[in-house]
């Protein structure tokens, strides 16, 4: 015959049980022994329930290719912390509360910590992150042109990219995406 308090029985057979413990604290587990003479026998053992570390991890979900940035959990006194990801690079330790991470390779990117406690219980969440590929313009175009005259620059069209194009020293006919039309009325360097 067992009695349990601070947990909840999820099943017995016979000498076995069965106990889920839902929340930190203490606990207590008792059990009676009867044999065919109809002696009894008792024991109780008492139970530390330890916290179950619950970490969340924060930080950027989307960065871009060619950048680096911080992830973190709040921090547990005495608690230690293992950090692995896939699609990316940590710098510097993975064994604090916080990391940073250098992003190389556009696509989905995943982040896990595993926090452990002083008592043995752990756990492991991750975090997605989208690393977008960093667009690379190049400015296609004469560098060498007479005062007065009209030239069209480009840069490479990727679809879904949006262009914005600043002029020093000319005027701007027209733009048209990763199109500029430039007007250069004086002689002299412009850019």
């Amino acid at each position: 015959a067992w009695n349990v308090t601070g947990g909840n029985v999820v099943s017995t057979n016979g000498n076995t049980i069965t106990i889920t413990w839902p929340s930190s604290g203490t606990g207590t587990i008792s059990v009676t022994e009867n044999n065919t003479a109809t002696c009894p026998a008792s024991v109780n053992m008492n139970v530390t329930v330890a916290p179950q570390p619950a970490p969340v991890i924060t930080g950027t979900a989307t960065v871009c290719t060619w950048t680096s940035s911080s992830y973190s959990v709040n921090p547990v006194s005495g608690n230690s912390y293992a950090w692995t990801v896939a699609g990316g690079t940590i710098i510097g330790a993975s064994n604090t509360p916080s990391i940073n991470v250098q992003w190389s390779n556009p696509g989905t990117a995943t982040i896990s910590v595993n926090q452990s406690n002083s008592y043995g219980c752990d756990s492991t969440v991750t975090f997605t992150v989208n690393v977008l590929q960093t667009p690379s313009p190049n400015i296609t175009g004469s560098n060498h042109i007479c005062a007065g005259s009209t030239e069209v620059y480009t840069t490479p069209l990727v679809s879904g990219n949006t262009y914005s194009w600043n002029v020093t020293g000319g005027t701007v006919i027209s733009t048209s995406n990763n199109t500029i039309t430039i007007l250069w009325p004086n002689a002299g360097a412009g850019s």
